[in-house]
Parts: C-alpha cells; sequence; structure tokens
C-alpha cells in the first residue's frame, strides 16, 4: 500500500511547541524520527495518499501501525487509527471530532532540548546515507559502502581510528534505535536514556573499531581503505549482512554480536 517517499511539504521538524518542546519529530524523504520525554524512536516509511491525508507507518516489534498527516493553516495535523480499525475504511479520516488528532508548529531545527540527545544521529540523517540504504537495503553493498563513506571525513579513501570510532558510535546508535531496543529505556527519562546510549555508545565503539582494523587492515597502515574493506577478498559486507540478520533486542547482544562481523 505504501509506496511513496513522504511529500517534501512535511521535511523539517515539528513540535507541540519549538522553545519549550513536550516532544519533536523530524521527517525527510524516509525517516521518521521521534523524541519526547520518555523516549527516541527512529524508523523509516514510505507514504501513500488518500482523503486529503498522508499515509505512512511505523513498526513496533512485530506490529505495525499507522498514522496520517496532512497540513492545515502551516501546521502538520496528525490523526491515528481506530484500535479496531480493519485497514480497509478509511471513513474516520473524515471526522473532525476525532480525539486521536494532534498539530505541531514547524521547528527551525531540532530544539535544543533533545540536541545533545541525538545530534550524532540527527547529522547522519540529514546525509544522503539513510536514503541509499531504504532504497536499495540495509544489507546492499551500495548502503555499506554509503556509510563507510560518509564516515570518510577528510574524503582521503581511508578511516582513521577516530574516523572508525565516530562511525561505529552512529551505527551503535542506530542500531539501539532501530526499533531494536526500543523498551530498554523506554521508562527513563531522555537524560537518563541518553546517558545509556552515549555510555553504551562510548564502550562499543573503540573496541569495535580496534577489532575492524585488526581484521581488514591488510597494509598495516592503521587505518581502513575503502578497497579493504569492500574489495574482492575482503567478506565484510557478507559479515554485516549475517550480524543485521539477527534479531537484536538489548544492547547487550549487540556487545554479543560484534564477532559476526569479523
Amino acid at each position: 500500500m505504501l509506496e511513496n517517499k513522504f511529500p517534501s511539504k512535511f521535511y523539517g521538524v515539528w513540535s507541540n511547541n519549538c522553545e519549550s518542546p513536550e516532544s519533536a519529530w523530524k521527517i525527510s524523504e524516509y525517516v521518521n524520527l521521534w523524541i519526547d520525554e520518555n523516549a527516541i524512536y527512529l524508523d523509516f516509511s514510505k507514504t501513500t495518499e488518500i482523503n486529503g491525508y498522508t499515509i505512512a507507518s511505523w513498526k513496533d516489534n512485530d506490529e505495525v501501525y499507522y498514522f496520517f498527516l496532512k497540513l492545515q493553516n502551516n501546521k502538520l495535523i496528525v490523526k491515528y487509527s481506530p484500535e479496531d480499525w480493519n485497514k480497509i475504511d478509511f471513513e474516520f479520516l473524515l471526522d473532525s471530532t476525532s480525539e486521536d488528532t494532534e498539530s505541531y508548529n514547524k521547528c527551525k531545527g531540532m530544539p535544543e532540548k533533545y540536541i545533545t540527545s541525538i545530534n550524532l544521529l540527527n547529522i547522519f540523517l540529514d546525509s544522503n546515507v539513510p536514503n541509499i540504504c531504504f532504497e536499495k537495503g540495509l544489507k546492499s553493498n551500495q548502503c555499506v559502502s554509503s556509510f563507510f563513506s560518509y564516515g570518510d571525513i577528510y574524503r582521503d579513501g581511508e578511516l582513521t581510528i577516530a574516523e572508525l570510532t565516530r562511525l561505529s558510535k552512529t551505527f551503535f546508535i542506530y542500531l539501539v534505535l532501530n526499533g531494536y531496543n526500543y523498551d530498554d529505556a523506554y521508562k527513563s527519562t531522555i537524560k537518563e536514556k541518553n546517558l545509556i546510549l552515549t555510555g553504551a555508545s562510548f564502550a562499543f565503539a573503540p573496541t569495535f573499531s580496534q577489532l575492524l582494523i585488526m581484521n581488514y587492515d591488510y597494509d598495516d597502515s592503521k587505518s581502513l581503505s575503502l578497497n579493504e574493506l569492500f574489495g574482492k577478498n575482503s567478506d565484510f559486507i557478507n559479515n554485516i549482512s549475517i550480524f543485521l540478520d539477527n534479531e537484536i533486542k538489548s544492547i547487550q547482544e549487540i556487545f554479543d554480536n560484534i564477532d559476526k562481523i569479523l
């Protein structure tokens, strides 16, 4: 049913109050990033149009939920489906009295309140990598190579330990937020969840970076070239695919499965 990008009119950051938000919602071509006092949630979705609304979805474990967007008086109007919705009848969209409706204002950017929690992820989502990965597939050569090219800050075809560590933090945070680990800290505040994410990513990234160097630095340059990672003799792409095939439900499982990439 869903086969299009989010329309460009929805792109940007939306909030109930941009200066003192209770929540914020970032939308781009395929990205759907939600953040509030207790949760950060990342998903990727396609859309379609019906009854004046743009339909999109999000996943929570094995369940798929739908939400409906439109612009009205420069506000983002969001309507949710009834609990007993049969996914066929869209008449509820015409009900202007529905209580399952929210409105959001357009913000100039991500509210300062949330920047420290998601800054690294926010920068990544503004790149073209999420679009490539969603269109080509998370385990595709194009996705993985574009992700590592994104990490090549100095554009010299080599990934230093510092570049690998930054990239590894982004990879870790993506794994945690993209539906794998949503419930781990759901009852904690956003500050507490940020501490959990930051602490775990700082523990994961140096170890992961060093292991990548040890396994793929064939010329002993103390850095990794994209050729070393993606050349004909490298099994890196295959190993990443095996890693992503595992259903990871906790932060600890990410650490436990590192060896599948190497």
